[in-house]
């Protein structure tokens, strides 16, 4: 009888440590899981500032762009203006030396 009653505690001991241990187990699960989200949520959020970073620097890039493509549309209207004045210039030459002093 003794040595039942030993045995019998000795299987609520071992039942008792596999259920600290199962608990041990889920709460370190737990925590890694809480532990990854909070790394995903991270990341997630550094993406989307990247993204938000890209985009105002992709906004400044097309800014300057416009601004080169109108710097050249002026260029190219003064450049013209500047071969008409140039052609006026040489036929006003050559129509005064043509005419008889």
């Amino acid at each position: 009888e003794l040595r039942r009653a030993e045995i019998e505690e000795l299987r609520r001991e071992l039942e008792q440590e596999r259920f600290e241990r199962r608990d041990q187990i889920n709460k370190i699960r737990y925590e890694f899981e809480e532990f990854v989200h909070r790394k995903i949520d991270r990341v997630l959020n550094e993406i989307e500032e990247m993204k938000a970073s890209e985009k105002q620097d992709d906004n400044a890039q097309q800014r300057q762009i416009d601004g080169l493509v109108a710097d050249l549309d002026r260029l190219k209207e003064n450049l013209f203006n500047v071969q008409s004045a140039w052609h006026k210039l040489v036929s006003n030459t050559i129509t005064a030396g043509a005419e008889p002093a």
